[in-house]
């Protein structure tokens, strides 16, 4: 019976490396996708407002949301 090498640390630590990345990319993905919601679901409620200071508020939100 044939028995596999061991594996070496350098092997070891790069699957390490490409599980963590493909983690870290679908992470970034959801974040990416949810980060907007909260700013977008508040701008919603403030919209009818008539305070000045509010809407620019809103506005500078949804511009870097936009951005983003």
């Amino acid at each position: 019976m044939h028995s596999l090498p061991p594996p070496t640390s350098a092997g070891v630590e790069q699957v390490q490396r490409e599980a963590f990345s493909r983690m870290f990319r679908q992470v970034t993905k959801v974040l990416s996708f949810l980060s907007p919601l909260p700013v977008v679901m508040v701008s919603l409620g403030l919209i009818g407002d008539t305070s000045a200071w509010r809407r620019w508020c809103v506005a500078l939100a949804l511009a870097l949301v936009g951005v983003g």
